[in-house]
């Protein structure tokens, strides 16, 4: 990972010691000099034993082992990939033996469907997947709800939120419904780099970003575009996450957001065109209609809307293409870190940071309350954490929204299928009753 060129998710390898060079190497142009391929903080002790030194303190470090970048890989299968497709590995059913987990990839279908198959080798018998596992990738939600309801799908994860309160009434299906939290938030995200909402410290262009701020009713959003399955939330982190504050920025106010328009020099949204963006799935579509109508009804202003492809909108939003746009995170790993450091943080502009957010003050205190690894210092490494959010949120470079709940459907002949806070699942736990 760390020698593949702006891989996604390096970041959270940085404070291993050597592993900056290998990815400075990788990028590197300079042809008189070999690229590093190790870092030389990682060292195989014995065939499972994996020894890792760090730069220095770090209080969220075991807690990333867990994320799938630390996930264990056979350096033979995955080294006899080209150089330009350095996760071939993952394309077919043929390099079995790649990962270390109860299933084998048999089979990717891009956009269609994902097979996997029972590893025969596990080394955790106790944990010894018994079923096999198809996941069709239906893009329609009322189509997939379709099939759930002919018995044609085992699961469904996330029906569409406007069937939530049919499914809840319906006498065969409320039961096969079931609830979780979501360690995850949605947001409007604004651009500092270039255009009207930019730079950070423009008096004029604070004072637009302080209106979309204060002209977004949350719970009306949320009631007529998710049908009340999520909550309003005026933070960065979600409810119930480690390192969570409570904390509003700017209140729901017509009058006030426009005048700040107004301050902005743009009274009556004059000498404004702005776009909203956002991702081509059904929910994320209901939600802009709802800001478009709100901005309309609230500011004053007719905004446009562009909906676009997934893969093509994360490369776009990652290189500020966009002015304002839908943002959304769900926690990694349980630490304030990875929300505030890995998404606004100035070193992680072009990687991560979609708003090009760049704050002394903010990265000072998030690097400082990073480095606190002393367990009698945790509360004080909260606080500092906490300062750094109210600090994002006052300058308004993100405008939060709500935090949904997550639901599923679980035919009544199955059993152990479960999603958690961080939306992880696990079907080796999945038996047939």
């Amino acid at each position: 990972m760390l020698s593949t060129p702006n891989a996604p998710y390096a970041y959270v390898m940085d404070d291993i010691k050597g592993a900056k060079d290998v990815e400075a190497s990788t990028s590197s142009t300079d042809t008189t000099k070999s690229k590093l391929t190790e870092a030389s903080g990682i060292e195989v002790v014995d065939p499972q034993t994996l020894k890792v030194t760090l730069n220095g303190p770090s209080a969220y470090f075991l807690s990333q082992t867990a994320l799938w970048t630390y996930f264990v890989i056979n350096k033979k299968i995955v080294s006899q990939c080209a150089a330009d497709k350095p996760s071939c590995f993952m394309e077919t059913g043929k390099h079995l033996g790649v990962g270390a987990g109860p299933y084998v990839l048999d089979t990717w279908n891009h956009d269609q469907n994902l097979k996997l198959t029972i590893n025969k080798n596990y080394w955790r018998p106790d944990k010894a997947a018994t079923v096999e596992v198809e996941v069709p990738i239906v893009k329609d939600t009322g189509t997939a709800q379709a099939q759930f309801e002919k018995g044609e799908l085992a699961v469904l994860d996330q029906p569409d939120p406007k069937d939530i309160k049919r499914i809840q009434g319906d006498a065969n299906l409320k039961d096969l419904l079931h609830k979780s939290g979501f360690a995850r938030t949605v947001w409007i995200g604004l651009n500092l780099k270039k255009g009207p909402f930019s730079p950070l410290n423009d008096a004029k262009a604070t004072a637009l970003r302080q209106a979309v701020a204060m002209g977004i009713d949350r719970q009306q959003l949320i009631d007529l575009a998710l049908q009340g399955t999520a909550d309003p939330v005026t933070t960065l982190m979600a409810k119930g996450v480690p390192g969570y504050h409570d904390f509003e920025a700017f209140k729901f106010d017509p009058d006030a957001a426009k005048a700040k328009l107004k301050e902005a020099g743009h009274e009556g949204c004059s000498g404004l065109s702005l776009t909203y963006t956002t991702r081509d799935r059904e929910v994320e579509q209901a939600v802009a209609t709802q800001i478009q109508a709100q901005f309309k009804d609230n500011l004053g202003c007719d905004i446009k809307v562009d909906v676009i492809p997934w893969t093509t909108m994360l490369a776009a939003r990652q290189a500020h293409s966009y002015d304002m746009f839908y943002g959304s995170w769900g926690q990694d790993y349980p630490d304030p870190q990875d929300w505030l450091y890995a998404l606004f943080d100035s070193r992680q502009i072009d990687v991560g940071n979609d708003p090009a957010y760049s704050n002394p003050e903010f990265d000072k205190l998030v690097e400082q309350a990073n480095a606190m690894a002393d367990a009698s210092k945790q509360a004080d490494r909260m606080k500092m954490y906490n300062q750094a959010e109210e600090m994002l949120l006052k300058d308004a470079a993100i405008v939060p929204l709500y935090q949904p709940s997550r639901y599923y459907e679980v035919q009544s002949n199955w059993t152990g299928y479960t999603t958690n806070a961080q939306f992880a699942g696990y079907f080796y736990l999945v038996k047939a009753k």
